[in-house]
């Protein structure tokens, strides 16, 4: 246990709600649980108590410094699952940026052990890595991979298929998945949303249907992007053909992500599920694998073509 100045320490909190009630608490007894922080001062978790005691007008607080990256994230772990009464939850944003913040952390030692030579934790794939971050902050693995990009573009940049690397995005898609985070807090938080669909049918938001919804107006959005910088390019005509198989592309694409985080909750079999049933689902999803197989190898092949 150590202490540092307030001020050297940074946070990444967007709402810290009411703080008087931690104030009170801090005031009569102390700050009794110390906040996690980086070795270069950088939050882990406990942006309330930091602003508490800011506005308590201290200036050293007591802190617990991690050892490393894997340390930094069992602190944020531990802090997410607390349950203190003067605990405010995090948002799905903010929880989605330390996930993001977990990512960071584990990709980071990874490369550095990399680096220097060293056996041990290698770079890990996307998956597995979202799936660590999810477990770390307490939120489904589905819910995380649906939100995290959704954040990235609200804070400017999106990934780009095939690795870490990440290109920017323009300030109106910045600000529109602005707005979409907050629908998306209202609705992680428990609120009823209702929309109306396009049929009339009032029906209630969920995380899925938002994101399928961004998703929708990213790749059609990425579309007209094509579209505009073909013509300004000045690119001979693209077939009729061409062009209906480039939007069924990226249709197809959006839809099949929002289904397979719909099946990324099943994470058993029901009992009620016959041998029969069960070798027939099992017959359709390695046809179905086979047939994506092939098309990322298309894909992949193509692109590897570009210059």
């Amino acid at each position: 246990l150590q202490a540092m100045m307030v001020a050297d320490i940074v946070q990444l909190r967007r709402d810290l709600g009411k703080l008087r009630d931690l104030q009170q608490s801090i005031r009569k007894d102390g700050l009794t649980r110390p906040v996690p922080v980086t070795a270069d001062g950088m939050l882990i978790a406990g942006e309330r108590r930091l602003h508490a005691c800011r506005n308590l007008g201290g200036d050293r607080m007591p802190v617990t410094i991690a050892d490393d990256d894997d340390h930094a994230i069992e602190l944020l772990t531990a802090e997410n699952a607390d349950s203190s009464p003067h605990r405010k939850p995090r948002s799905a944003t903010e929880l989605a940026l330390a996930g993001m913040y977990v990512e960071d952390f584990r990709r980071s030692d990874a490369e550095r052990r990399r680096a220097a030579g060293r056996k041990g934790k290698e770079l890990e794939s996307a998956p597995r890595s979202q799936a660590v971050a999810a477990a770390a902050i307490g939120m489904p693995h589905h819910y995380y991979s649906q939100i995290k990009p959704i954040v990235m573009a609200y804070l400017g940049h999106e990934s780009v298929v095939g690795g870490y690397a990440r290109a920017s995005v323009d300030p109106k898609w910045s600000a529109r998945s602005e707005e979409t985070l907050a629908l998306l807090d209202r609705v992680y938080a428990g609120e009823r949303v209702e929309y109306k669909t396009a049929s009339g049918r009032r029906t209630r938001l969920t995380i899925n249907s938002v994101y399928v919804q961004w998703l929708g107006e990213r790749t059609a959005r990425r579309a007209s992007n094509s579209e505009n910088n073909s013509s300004s390019n000045n690119e001979a005509t693209v077939p009729v053909r061409h062009r209906a198989q480039r939007e069924a592309l990226l249709k197809g694409l959006a839809s099949l992500t929002g289904r397979c985080n719909g099946l990324a909750e099943i994470t058993e079999i029901d009992a009620a599920v016959t041998s029969e049933e069960a070798a027939a689902l099992d017959r359709d999803l390695l046809h179905a694998s086979q047939i994506l197989r092939g098309l990322r190898l298309k894909i992949k092949e193509y692109a590897n073509g570009i210059d």
